[in-house]
């Protein structure tokens, strides 16, 4: 399930007024199973009576808001997507590991430092998008708990590495790691044997071998290993599939 990002037209500032009275009002009154508050200019979440637990989408991108509160994941107990990319968040609630059904998570373009190690708790997530931010670091163990994973789009933060455990991703399609501040990648990467995309480009300076694991990945389609210090290739890269396309 790969998932690109909605679009939200531009809109006068009445236009925006209204459109936001309507929603609310549709959020109290009916049980909604699709919410989109995108594009409001909201800093604050409204307080809505409805059953949260029948939302399965909800889309709050392109808003001001600084924090989710934790009570409002905490009762989305039936939440498939949830889409907070373009605001100011800095962090996300620990209750987001009350979202046992997740599948799609896209937090990008916000201010995230650190995940909160209870995202593994959401078992079923397939892509977890959060480029542009400010994350250091990812939890440790992150690679156990998320066996459906599929997409892990992480570029343009400032991870200094990758955790021991993404090698254990075995449903990984999708590596974007790029424009980071990546040292080293883990060992052990022939266990994704479902990778078909690694990008870990633009690491510059930092980012100076590979490991011999990478020519071992049997369904690599596409590495991307470009603008970095690496100056010796390992020579698993000439087990890489004839199809697979490299640049290094």
């Amino acid at each position: 399930m790969m998932y690109e990002q909605r679009q939200q037209p531009l809109m006068n500032r009445a236009d925006r007024r209204k459109i936001n009275g309507e929603r609310r009002n549709a959020i109290e009154e009916e049980r909604l199973e699709v919410v989109d508050l995108s594009g409001m200019s909201l800093k604050t979440l409204p307080n809505p009576s409805l059953n949260l637990a029948t939302i399965c989408e909800l889309y709050l991108f392109n808003n001001d808001l600084q924090i989710i509160p934790e009570s409002l994941t905490a009762r989305m107990l039936n939440l498939v997507v949830l889409d907070v990319h373009s605001n100011q968040l800095k962090s996300l609630p620990n209750s987001i590991g009350c979202l046992s059904k997740l599948k799609v998570l896209n937090v990008s373009g916000n201010l995230i430092e650190s995940l909160p190690r209870t995202i593994e708790n959401c078992r079923s997530l397939e892509e977890l998008n959060a480029n542009f931010n400010k994350l250091s670091r990812l939890p440790d163990t992150i690679g156990f708990e998320l066996v459906n994973l599929k997409k892990l789009s992480v570029n343009s933060n400032k991870l200094v590495f990758l955790p021991v455990s993404t090698s254990h991703l075995t449903s990984l399609k999708i590596l974007d790691a790029r424009l980071n501040k990546l040292r080293s990648l883990p060992e052990d990467l022939e266990n994704l044997i479902n990778l078909e995309v690694l990008n870990v480009s633009q690491n510059f300076q930092y980012l100076e071998t590979l490991p011999y694991s990478i020519g071992l990945l049997i369904s690599l389609v596409e590495l991307d290993a470009s603008y970095n210090q690496i100056t010796t290739l390992p020579d698993s890269m000439g087990c890489l599939r004839k199809a697979a396309k490299a640049v290094c």
